[in-house]
């Protein structure tokens, strides 16, 4: 695989991208074409099919609970790309765990998305802290999702626009990644994860922004 360059967007009201970059993509770690449901993976919540390369989340109200689909997958840093596309549910969400609890999500919804530190105790003190909201999109059609874990930082890129942040708890090893659909569905295409490699010159960009 060639090597993909993740890059830095100057923080503004598109932020429109620029250099220097956050992460490089190296190696595929994991890939799926999605023409099955793997029977490793978690999908008990909701209901989930594979079909012509597509994985299709839909919520079943008696559950009370959002559909789960989860790849259990350890990592450390890594970029993850897919795309995805609303068909009749109101959000979804790509939800990254390690082995006690929850560490980050994107969360998308029809016409935005929004990274953020996930709560990582649910019973207190940890709380989730949001980061910026990445707005205009249309989410009826199919859109690109960049996400990237290095070290801190957390780096997400949709439909060109950045939603990013820092906390230490991404620094910890993950033990799972996966999606989740609130609704009559979303669905999801082009799943990949690679390491990811940080790059030197990231924190100083950060500072100028």
């Amino acid at each position: 695989m060639t090597d993909r360059l993740l890059p830095l967007l100057c923080l503004s009201a598109t932020f429109a991208a620029a250099e220097p970059e956050l992460a490089v993509a190296g190696k595929v770690i994991f890939q799926s074409d999605f023409k099955k449901i793997e029977t490793n993976w978690f999908t008990r919540v909701g209901t989930w099919t594979a079909k012509d390369g597509v994985l299709t989340g839909v919520e079943r109200p008696e559950q009370k609970h959002g559909a789960v689909c989860r790849f259990p997958f350890a990592f450390s840093n890594a970029v993850i790309t897919f795309d995805y596309r609303f068909t009749g549910g109101r959000l979804a969400s790509l939800s990254i765990n390690d082995a006690k609890d929850h560490v980050a999500r994107l969360t998308l919804l029809p016409s935005s998305a929004q990274a953020r530190k996930d709560d990582n105790d649910h019973a207190g003190p940890d709380v989730a802290v949001p980061f910026n909201v990445v707005s205009n999109l249309d989410g009826k059609i199919w859109q690109t999702v960049e996400f990237a874990l290095v070290g801190e930082w957390l780096w997400s890129r949709v439909g060109g626009k950045l939603s990013f942040g820092r906390d230490p708890l991404f620094a910890k090893t993950k033990a799972n990644f996966g999606f989740t659909v609130g609704g009559e569905g979303v669905e999801f295409r082009n799943l990949k994860v690679c390491e990811g490699s940080p790059n030197p010159e990231w924190e100083g960009a950060v500072e100028m922004l």
